[in-house]
């Protein structure tokens, strides 16, 4: 239970590390006022799932981001993936991290990544942009795409894109007009 506590010190938390029990590792992993040398220790952990709750922890540094970006797993790659998945959901993601996501080749990576309300007008006009619908059907339900995004996607090409944007709550009244 300590390492729950937002108060432990950086040398607390340092020895909790090196206990290598993974219900204190996990508790430290969701913990949102670690520091940046336990989130390093963490994200360099052999276990999955500590990565995957490090993922989601609004205050990991930039470094430690792309650390878990860069996580792969040699059993299975559905554990890779929950990390990106839950670092594009995060809504503190920097924005080097976002154009590194944006490259990613699984889709649910990217899907997840458009329906983040925090990500940078770069990273939208990247998004209304994607080869696959589903990203941009995501996108287009996103609350706080840029009116540049929220044109790009009105004109394109899938329907059910267009269709999920006529119900976005921001769009201009010109545009829409242009819906009837």
């Amino acid at each position: 239970y300590l390492a729950k506590n937002t108060n432990i010190s950086k040398e607390i938390q340092l020895q909790l590390v090196k206990e290598d029990d993974e219900i204190i590792m996990e508790n430290l992993a969701e913990n949102k006022n670690i520091s940046e040398r336990t989130q390093l220790e963490l994200a360099r952990n052999k276990e999955f799932q500590i990565k995957e709750i490090l993922a989601k922890n609004p205050n990991i540094c930039q470094e430690v981001q792309l650390i878990l970006f860069e996580c792969k797993s040699g059993f299975s790659r559905f554990y890779g993936n929950g990390i990106k998945q839950n670092l594009a959901e995060n809504i503190y993601i920097t924005n080097l991290v976002q154009s590194e996501l944006l490259k990613d080749e699984e889709i649910l990576v990217r899907k997840y990544l458009a329906g983040n309300i925090y990500i940078n007008e770069i990273t939208q006009l990247e998004l209304s942009q994607d080869h696959d619908v589903e990203v941009r059907k995501k996108l287009a339900n996103n609350p706080s795409i840029i009116e540049e995004v929220r044109l790009k996607l009105f004109h394109d090409q899938d329907d059910n894109v267009r269709k999920i944007l006529a119900q976005h709550p921001y769009i201009s009244e010109e545009m829409q007009l242009k819906f009837i």
